[in-house]
């Protein structure tokens, strides 16, 4: 029998203030459409102070196999993708503003596929209604997290309001040298038909 997490989903979600331009917020995410497929590569926008496209040679995807908007009772899931091997770091802020760690220090090989949750796992879109938003990180080497460095596959939430969140987050990217790491995200509608 396969474990059931059922969590408020989010496609990309990237969470700093405005004082921080390490990490802009994830309304200043460009969206650019792939192959007509309906799936979007999302890449931090180019006039973010202090960031640009550029600030790291790496390119990352998160995409949401379900689409843009997913049914409450749905199951969730993702495709990571990265032009270099590192370590992938996936957290979600949901609509009633809880904060969850979906993956932390997971490793991911260069133009190969990583799925999200890999197999035992189900995520399924729970209430509330609204847009939840996800946050993805790529780094070279793992990073001293929420988690410590072990690798981390199971979500979980954690005791943080997103203000809290922020701070820790920007507080840990500041120990890492911009161009070992990168970043992309997204939202995603749940929707209570």
């Amino acid at each position: 029998m396969r474990p059931t997490t059922c969590l408020s989903i989010l496609a990309l979600f990237a969470v700093l203030s405005a004082a921080t331009p390490t990490l802009p917020s994830f309304a200043d995410a460009d969206v650019v459409e792939r192959d007509g497929a309906g799936a979007r590569d999302l890449h931090p926008a180019s006039e973010w102070p202090g960031l640009s496209a550029t600030t790291s040679d790496a390119k990352i995807e998160l995409l949401s196999v379900g689409g843009r908007e997913i049914d409450v009772g749905s199951p969730v899931r993702f495709q990571i993708k990265s032009n270099q091997d590192g370590f992938a770091h996936l957290f979600v802020v949901s609509a009633s503003g809880r904060v969850q760690l979906w993956m932390e220090n997971v490793p991911v090989e260069a133009k190969r596929t990583l799925r999200f949750p890999n197999s035992g796992l189900t995520i399924e879109a729970t209430a509330p209604e609204g847009r939840d938003r996800l946050l993805l990180i790529v780094s070279r080497k793992r990073l001293d997290g929420f988690s410590g460095t072990r690798t981390v596959k199971t979500p979980r939430d954690l005791a943080l309001d997103e203000e809290e969140f922020q701070r820790s987050l920007d507080g840990m990217m500041a120990d890492y040298p911009r161009t070992d790491w990168t970043w992309t995200t997204a939202s995603v509608e749940v929707i209570d038909r």
